[in-house]
Formats: C-alpha cells, sequence, structure tokens
C-alpha cells in the first residue's frame, strides 16, 4: 500500500472555524497540547499551527472531505456549507493594505482572492480573508498576487457561473515529515522511467518520428502491447460499464510491488487530451479511482493538456485515500514501444 504523510504549512487560519468542525472531546486534547506547549516553552502563538495544521488533516481524513475538482468531476451537487478542499492557482489583491489596516485597528479588514477552473467552463471561484487570520509575517507575500495554494473551505453563496468561499485555511499541503524533508503534493505523480516494468526508456531518447505514428496504434493494440511488456496475461475484454480498461498486481514503482489500473485512450480522436475526452464529464476518470489500486496510469495517444495533471493530482491526493499516478503521452507511447521492440 503507498501512503502518503501528509503535512500543512498555513498561511493564513480561521482558528474558530477549526474549532467548530472539531468534537468536544478533540477539542479538549488540542487545548491540553495547547496548555502543556505554553508551561514548557512559554505562550508562542507559532507554536499552534501545527497543533491546529494536525487537527485540520484528521478532519479532511475522517469526514473523508472530497476536493472542488472531484466533485465537479462527479456532477454532484454542490449547495451552500458545502466543506471542501482545493490545490490551485489563485490571484490574490490587497493582503499588504489589509494587514496594514489590521495593525491600524480596522476590524475587520480584508483582502480578496479568485481564480478559474479551465477544465470545468471556466468557472469562477471567489472570496475574502480576514487579515486578522494570518498566521505570520510571511502571509502578506504568500497571499500576493498569483499563487499555487491549498485551500480548505466552506461554500459561502453559489451563482450561475461563480463559487464564493469563506476559507478556513491556505497554505502549503506537502507530503513528508519535517520541514527538511517535505515535498510538494506533486511528487504523487510519477513518470513512464520510474516505474521498473518500464525502466529501459530511462536509455531511450525522445523519438524523432512523428506522435502521428499513433494514429496507427488501435487503443487494442497498445494494452495489448503493454499487457505484454509488464507480463500481464488476463487481460479483459472491453466493455461499457468497465472502471479500468487493465489492472494488474505486476507494477513494481521504485522497486516496491503494487496494484495498478491502467486507463488507455487510443486515436478515435487524435488530439490533445482534456477533461471532455474522458467520458461524458470526465467520468471515466471517476470510474478510475474506484478500482483498488495503488497507482493509476492514464494512457493517451497524443498529448496530454495541464488540468488533467490537475484533476488526477485531485483525485490521488485525497487524504483518506492517497495514491500515485502516472501519465504516458503519445511520446511516451512510443518511447516504450521502441525501448520494449514493439515496433
Amino acid at each position: 500500500m503507498i501512503t502518503h504523510v501528509f503535512k500543512l504549512d498555513c498561511a493564513f487560519l480561521h482558528k474558530k472555524l477549526v474549532r467548530d468542525l472539531m468534537h468536544p472531546f478533540s477539542r479538549e486534547i488540542l487545548d491540553n497540547k495547547i496548555e502543556a506547549t505554553s508551561k514548557i516553552n512559554g505562550y508562542v502563538p507559532g507554536f499552534l499551527l501545527p497543533l491546529y495544521a494536525e487537527e485540520i488533516l484528521h478532519i479532511l481524513r475522517t469526514k473523508k472531505t472530497p476536493s472542488l475538482d472531484e466533485i465537479l468531476l462527479k456532477n454532484q451537487k454542490i449547495t451552500q456549507g458545502d466543506l471542501l478542499w482545493i490545490e490551485t492557482d489563485f490571484y490574490f489583491k490587497d493582503a499588504v493594505k489589509a494587514r496594514v489596516a489590521y495593525d491600524n485597528g480596522v476590524r475587520p479588514s480584508y483582502s480578496t482572492f479568485h481564480t478559474k477552473l479551465t477544465a470545468f467552463d471556466n468557472l469562477r471561484i471567489t472570496g475574502h480573508i480576514n487579515a486578522e487570520h494570518f498566521s505570520a509575517d510571511s502571509t502578506t507575500h504568500i497571499l500576493s498576487g498569483k499563487r499555487n495554494v491549498f485551500m480548505f473551505f466552506y461554500i459561502q453563496e453559489l451563482k450561475v457561473d461563480e463559487i464564493i468561499i469563506r476559507p478556513i485555511v491556505i497554505g502549503s499541503k506537502m507530503i513528508g515529515g519535517d520541514a527538511s524533508f517535505s515535498l510538494p503534493t506533486n511528487y504523487i505523480q510519477v513518470y513512464a522511467e520510474d516505474i521498473d516494468e518500464f525502466s529501459k526508456v530511462k536509455t531511450t531518447p525522445r523519438p524523432r518520428l512523428p506522435i502521428t505514428l499513433n494514429k496507427d496504434i488501435s487503443e487494442q493494440q497498445v494494452k495489448k502491447l503493454f499487457a505484454e511488456i509488464i507480463f500481464e496475461n488476463n487481460i479483459p475484454k472491453d466493455w461499457g460499464g468497465e472502471k479500468s480498461d487493465l489492472f494488474t498486481n505486476h507494477i513494481h514503482v521504485n522497486g516496491k510491488r503494487c496494484n495498478a489500473a491502467f486507463l488507455f485512450k487510443g486515436p478515435a480522436k487524435f488530439e490533445p487530451m482534456t477533461v471532455r475526452n474522458l467520458g461524458k464529464n470526465g467520468d471515466q476518470i471517476t470510474r478510475l479511482y474506484e478500482e483498488p489500486a495503488e497507482i493509476y496510469i492514464l494512457h493517451h495517444c497524443h498529448y496530454i493538456k495541464p488540468e488533467i495533471v490537475k484533476t488526477m493530482t485531485a483525485f490521488s491526493a485525497r487524504f483518506f485515500a492517497p495514491s500515485r499516478f502516472c501519465l504516458i503521452d503519445g511520446e511516451d507511447t512510443l518511447r516504450i514501444l521502441r525501448a520494449y521492440k514493439k515496433i
């Protein structure tokens, strides 16, 4: 089982909203930790952040909180008050102005943020944040301009083409232990050369052959050839209700054996992959992640758009079911097939 130890570095933290989500017993444990910390180290607000971050992670795991991307991809209904998270690029404005105003006694003092989700018809996500809940002096820098951040939030208001949210925490979501070896969550993406069964591609350069060669290789052929490479003899026939095109436990990632679920996309639509290429509302990714796998491998005969990377990251970075994923585009397909003398 591939597991991830998630870690949050909080730039913005609304402690009251976190405490409202906690079980009374958990609140008591947290207060005891805070009291013990203050007795040993003296009261320093910075010591509170990892304690609250630990509680936030516990809430996300136990409540099985989904990402906004997952809810939108599944076309599930979103209602006011829903608790969700997202990790994407946001545009922040007026953090410095809000902090100066707060320091001068203005209560509340707000800055704003917004983004557009290109994979979902440029749906706008907007909101504001109170400088009272900035967690550090560096927050004004972190929440200024364009920043890729993790945000845990409530749905505050729904409009036709806009969702207004109320953040509980904003910061960085990482994998690892202490800050000395923590990694960004894009660490959950592995590449073809990281999979032992495809390791020969390390010594196989990117092909000079045109990507259009993939037009002549059907989806069924690619599945058969990949199965041969990984020595998987159980090749299921395609049918409308399958969750994956190939499921195997003959995959090793850096020497560790794991269950893998493949989704193959052939040249029926020979174009760069977007969410729209993955079934109605992208439901093929949803079904793929219903398989009991530790790594999800998405193949496409052409190039793969960044929105697919973000979507797969959102699914693999779920707090209650962490996993890894690998994207194999048309160039990687030719590299793999050539490395193993299949073309």
